[in-house]
């Protein structure tokens, strides 16, 4: 099973680097009015906070989508709308989670991934996200990314603090 599993995850990542090849680069350097969010679980439920923070930023929170990867089962047994889990993964990283593709579809200005545990999963997903700038919280799969962090940040506060003086510094907002 391990063996089925690493080899679907390497097939998704093919296919990945793929898609993130055919990628339109000719906006990426547009200001910010929609963004993104694709999150991990280590911080928890962080929705409320990431919304307060743009919108103190003048971005309308109708604009700001947040997407939960979850890896552990407690908060996938929570009723919170925009999250998935590997079980809404099929062979070779296809998605079966009709909420994920609707949130990869948006023509987002801008997509910030938060991935603190390294999944391969998020990853697939940000390539397969159709934003035109790309912002990374990892330490591998670089490629994904316009803008990548390390992920050192001990609170989601002090992310979004960085993050936004990042965008004040490339006139995104």
């Amino acid at each position: 099973m391990k063996l089925f599993k690493s080899f679907s995850e390497k097939i998704a990542i093919k296919k990945a680097y793929k898609d993130n090849a055919d990628r339109d680069l000719s906006k990426r350097n547009e200001p910010i009015k929609t963004i993104g969010f694709l999150v991990d679980d280590s911080f928890g439920e962080i929705n409320n906070k990431i919304i307060s923070a743009l919108v103190d930023h003048n971005l309308n929170a109708e604009d700001i989508k947040i997407f939960t990867f979850a890896t552990s089962e407690i908060i996938t047994t929570k009723t919170i709308h925009n999250i998935l889990n590997e079980r809404d993964f099929g062979f070779g990283g296809k998605i079966l989670n009709v909420d994920a593709i609707s949130f990869l579809d948006l023509k987002l200005d801008c997509l910030v991934c938060v991935n603190y545990k390294n999944s391969n999963r998020i990853n697939v997903m940000a390539a397969r996200s159709k934003a035109q700038f790309k912002v990374g919280f990892c330490d591998d799969n670089l490629s994904f990314f316009d803008l990548v962090f390390q992920p050192q940040f001990k609170s989601i506060d002090a992310l979004l603090e960085e993050l936004m003086r990042y965008f004040k510094i490339l006139n995104k907002l």
